[in-house]
Protein backbone atom coordinates (compact mmCIF):
# COMPACT_ATOMS: atom_id res chain seq x y z
CA UNK A 1 0.00 0.00 0.00
CA UNK A 2 1.65 3.29 -1.21
CA UNK A 3 2.02 5.88 1.75
CA UNK A 4 1.43 9.60 2.24
CA UNK A 5 3.53 11.73 4.83
CA UNK A 6 2.26 14.68 5.42
CA UNK A 7 4.16 17.25 7.61
CA UNK A 8 2.37 20.10 9.73
CA UNK A 9 2.83 22.70 11.96
CA UNK A 10 2.50 26.32 12.62
CA UNK A 11 4.68 28.62 10.71
CA UNK A 12 8.37 28.85 12.47
CA UNK A 13 7.89 25.30 14.21
CA UNK A 14 10.71 23.85 12.03
CA UNK A 15 9.24 21.63 9.07
CA UNK A 16 11.71 22.46 6.56
CA UNK A 17 14.38 21.50 9.06
CA UNK A 18 12.77 18.48 10.71
CA UNK A 19 10.62 17.19 8.00
CA UNK A 20 12.97 14.35 6.52
CA UNK A 21 13.78 13.49 10.49
CA UNK A 22 10.21 12.73 10.82
CA UNK A 23 9.78 10.00 8.38
CA UNK A 24 10.08 6.63 9.35
CA UNK A 25 13.66 5.20 8.76
CA UNK A 26 12.77 2.90 5.69
CA UNK A 27 11.25 5.77 3.59
CA UNK A 28 13.75 7.42 1.82
CA UNK A 29 11.84 10.53 0.73
CA UNK A 30 12.57 14.46 -0.54
CA UNK A 31 9.55 15.73 1.39
CA UNK A 32 8.18 18.98 -0.81
CA UNK A 33 8.78 21.97 0.79
CA UNK A 34 5.93 24.87 -0.57
CA UNK A 35 7.88 27.80 0.99
CA UNK A 36 11.24 26.72 -0.27
CA UNK A 37 9.39 26.11 -3.83
CA UNK A 38 7.86 29.30 -3.97
CA UNK A 39 10.58 31.54 -3.27
CA UNK A 40 12.68 29.62 -5.63
CA UNK A 41 10.10 30.40 -8.56
CA UNK A 42 9.59 33.99 -7.11
CA UNK A 43 13.55 34.34 -7.20
CA UNK A 44 13.81 32.98 -10.93
CA UNK A 45 10.52 34.90 -12.26
CA UNK A 46 11.71 38.39 -10.30
CA UNK A 47 15.28 37.94 -12.34
CA UNK A 48 13.29 37.68 -15.81
CA UNK A 49 10.61 40.47 -14.91
CA UNK A 50 11.65 42.64 -12.36
CA UNK A 51 8.60 43.15 -11.29
CA UNK A 52 8.12 41.99 -7.49
CA UNK A 53 4.27 41.60 -7.74
CA UNK A 54 4.08 39.85 -10.96
CA UNK A 55 6.89 37.60 -10.04
CA UNK A 56 5.09 36.24 -6.58
CA UNK A 57 1.99 35.95 -9.10
CA UNK A 58 3.84 34.17 -11.46
CA UNK A 59 5.23 31.72 -8.90
CA UNK A 60 1.97 31.01 -6.93
CA UNK A 61 0.81 29.68 -10.05
CA UNK A 62 3.76 28.15 -11.22
CA UNK A 63 3.97 26.58 -7.65
CA UNK A 64 0.24 25.18 -8.37
CA UNK A 65 1.15 23.56 -11.59
CA UNK A 66 4.51 21.69 -10.21
CA UNK A 67 3.05 20.25 -6.78
CA UNK A 68 -0.06 18.94 -8.72
CA UNK A 69 2.35 17.80 -11.45
CA UNK A 70 4.07 15.47 -8.36
CA UNK A 71 0.73 14.53 -6.96
CA UNK A 72 -0.41 13.57 -10.07
CA UNK A 73 2.70 11.55 -11.02
CA UNK A 74 3.05 9.93 -7.59
CA UNK A 75 -0.69 8.63 -7.92
CA UNK A 76 -0.26 7.28 -11.07
CA UNK A 77 2.60 5.29 -10.50
CA UNK A 78 1.52 4.41 -6.67
CA UNK A 79 4.49 5.80 -5.63
CA UNK A 80 4.98 7.58 -1.67
CA UNK A 81 4.53 10.66 -1.59
CA UNK A 82 5.39 13.08 1.15
CA UNK A 83 5.17 16.95 1.87
CA UNK A 84 4.47 19.90 4.57
CA UNK A 85 1.88 21.98 4.80
CA UNK A 86 0.01 24.73 6.59
CA UNK A 87 -3.27 23.65 6.34
CA UNK A 88 -5.14 26.61 6.91
CA UNK A 89 -7.88 26.64 4.10
CA UNK A 90 -10.74 23.94 3.72
CA UNK A 91 -8.83 23.28 0.18
CA UNK A 92 -5.79 21.97 1.61
CA UNK A 93 -7.43 18.81 2.92
CA UNK A 94 -8.67 17.79 -0.66
CA UNK A 95 -5.06 16.68 -1.90
CA UNK A 96 -5.25 13.92 1.36
CA UNK A 97 -8.82 12.99 0.02
CA UNK A 98 -7.06 12.40 -3.35
CA UNK A 99 -4.60 10.32 -1.77
CA UNK A 100 -6.86 8.49 0.36
CA UNK A 101 -9.31 7.31 -2.20
CA UNK A 102 -7.20 5.55 -4.27
CA UNK A 103 -5.84 3.64 -1.13
CA UNK A 104 -3.07 5.67 0.31
CA UNK A 105 -2.32 4.89 3.96
CA UNK A 106 -1.74 8.67 5.47
CA UNK A 107 0.55 9.36 8.05
CA UNK A 108 0.46 13.03 9.87
CA UNK A 109 3.52 14.30 11.47
CA UNK A 110 3.27 17.37 13.55
CA UNK A 111 6.40 19.63 14.18
CA UNK A 112 5.76 22.10 17.33
CA UNK A 113 7.91 24.86 18.22
CA UNK A 114 8.70 23.95 21.52
CA UNK A 115 10.15 20.98 19.94
CA UNK A 116 12.13 22.85 17.10
CA UNK A 117 13.68 25.55 19.30
CA UNK A 118 14.65 22.80 22.01
CA UNK A 119 16.04 20.52 19.24
CA UNK A 120 17.74 23.66 17.33
CA UNK A 121 19.10 24.12 20.50
CA UNK A 122 20.74 21.10 21.09
CA UNK A 123 21.98 21.52 17.45
CA UNK A 124 23.98 24.79 18.04
CA UNK A 125 25.11 23.35 21.53
CA UNK A 126 26.67 19.90 19.54
CA UNK A 127 28.28 22.14 16.70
Amino acid sequence: MPELFVITGPNGAGKSVLSTSLLPDHVDLEVFDGDKTFYQFVDQFYRAFKVSKYAKEKAGEELARTFDKLVEEAISAGADFAYEGHFSEATSWRIIERFRNVGYKIHFKRTHSKYFQENRRLQLILL
